[in-house]
């Protein structure tokens, strides 16, 4: 398409007129012929304001690099290049609002000797947070807890072998912990050696809390944690905590809590709760999701279904070929969970287990130490858990935090902090906004800043803003860029 003139010439003179056209072939003529498809009107009384608001919206299809080259078309500049923009100008915002600049800053200072100059020394440093959030995909990603080379070689010191959470036993890891709050801001990482025991996370987190000078901590925490020893010694103090336990252990404690009777308690996003009373010095909460209890209904009837499946005619099967479906059926936990084996060896569906099974649809055990909380109130707490949980799954996946290439215990520290650093910004980013990280960070990137040359010397503007990202900058609480953001004169 282009802009097609056309004139007539009346009693003051010629008049020029200006449409919009683009060309089509003409079968019959054999050649291209002009298609008026919009007429702008005369000239000299061209709505130039009009103009501008169609290019603009035009410009919105284009990508950023192309709106800016066709803005510099027809002028005496020169376009040069583009690169996205705005990601990096809404973390430096939120960089600064924290004070992390500040902070820095303040490590030029030392109480003895000159002053260092750290200016550039914070430059970069932002400059690797940002590319964590921003562009993740580096050589230099680090390793969460259960990730590793892989390598064969004897691993000793801070990256060596444990016991993974991603049933990786074969790899070096290190084990990382976070402290999130209510809204799943996180405000402080942990690094430990691969080796490192639950005892020893406990304690130096319960210490390095206190330094804090809160006036009260509850502890939660998952299954993994349950142990009376790491319960004692989270009780130490005037501390409490929030224990998921194993609804399938089989101890005393749980089959009492989930025989108790009672009516369950409403409260909000679809949860119910019942306090039962099994011991004097603890509180056993039970939470009941009806939604989650048709999703466990549904996933065990699929279940179900599947082994019937396999079992069915086995009884016409010899006994060898019997005992291997019973082992393939065994390398396959959910199934095998149904299975019952008769005397005489038979396959059958154990509808016991299915019963007891159903008792646990929707629901989770939870253990307080803390005789103030409400059961609303432990049930909550309980569920922040899973901001500590979103937290892990944006450091894997979204920051890519591992795998791990570095060997050096202050490297591998390094690396976790700027994940670390970068979850915090992006965040609060969240949080503000309502969007996810994803969503926020593709629109960002679409503000981009451009670099072009004329005769007076070089500078670089944004994109014009649209007004989905007017509005994503009002609600992140940082100003609009400026047009022109840097201006370097021709000597």
């Amino acid at each position: 398409m282009y802009v097609k003139t056309t004139k007539r010439d009346n009693k003051s003179g010629t008049v020029r007129y200006l449409h919009l056209a683009h060309n089509v072939w003409d079968p019959v003529k054999g050649r291209a012929t002009p298609r008026v498809l919009f007429t702008f009107g005369r000239e000299d009384e061209l709505d130039r304001d009009a103009i501008k608001r169609l290019v603009g919206s035009l410009s919105r299809l284009l990508d950023p690099a192309d709106a800016l080259s066709a803005a510099a078309s027809g002028t005496e500049l020169a376009f040069v290049s583009s690169r996205a923009f705005g990601g990096a100008y809404v973390l430096d915002h939120l960089w600064r609002w924290l004070g992390i600049d500040a902070i820095v800053g303040r490590l030029g200072s030392p109480r003895r000797g000159p002053r260092r100059a750290v200016t550039v020394t914070e430059r970069v440093l932002f400059g690797l947070v940002a590319n964590r959030a921003l562009s993740p995909s580096s050589k230099l990603s680090g390793s969460g807890s259960g990730s590793g080379s892989g390598s064969g070689e004897t691993m000793t010191g801070f990256r060596t072998w444990g016991k993974s959470k991603d049933s990786r036993d074969d790899l070096p890891q290190i084990v990382i912990g976070m402290a999130v709050t209510r809204d799943g801001i996180p405000v402080r990482c942990w690094c430990w050696p691969g080796n490192a025991s639950d005892q020893v996370l406990i304690r130096q987190v319960e210490d390095d809390m206190r330094d804090w000078t809160l006036s009260k901590i509850v502890w939660v925490t998952d299954r993994g944690f349950s142990s009376a020893e790491n319960r004692r010694y989270l009780r130490q103090g005037d501390d409490h905590y929030i224990i998921g336990e194993k609804l399938r252990s089989g101890s005393a404690e749980v089959k009492a809590a989930m025989s108790r009777q009672g009516r369950y308690l409403d409260i909000a996003d679809s949860m119910r709760v019942k306090e039962v009373r099994v011991s004097e010095s603890e509180r056993f909460v039970i939470c009941y999701n009806p939604d989650a209890a048709e999703r466990d209904q549904a996933t065990r009837e699929q279940l179900v279904a599947a082994l019937r499946e396999m079992i069915d005619g086995s009884d016409t099967l010899s006994e060898f070929k019997r005992g291997e479906l019973r082992g393939k059926i065994a390398g396959k936990p959910g199934l095998n969970r149904f299975l019952r084996v008769t005397a005489g060896g038979k396959l059958r569906i154990d509808a016991a287990k299915i019963n007891a099974e159903a008792n646990f649809d929707g629901k989770y055990l939870l253990r307080c130490s803390d005789p103030n909380l409400s059961s609303e109130d432990i049930a909550v707490g309980y569920k922040q858990l899973l901001e500590v949980e979103r937290g892990w799954r944006d450091m894997k996946s979204v920051l890519d935090l591992r795998p791990v290439y570095h060997r050096l215990e202050e490297r591998i520290r390094a690396h976790v902090v700027l994940c670390w650093l970068a979850l915090l910004l992006v965040r609060i980013a969240e949080t503000r906004s309502g969007a996810t990280w994803n969503t926020l960070r593709h629109e960002l990137d679409r503000i981009h800043v451009g670099t072009f040359t004329g005769p007076t010397g070089i500078f670089r503007r944004t994109t014009e803003l649209t007004k989905s990202q007017r509005d994503l900058l009002a609600a992140l609480e940082v100003p609009a860029p400026k047009q022109v953001i840097e201006l370097t004169p021709t000597p």
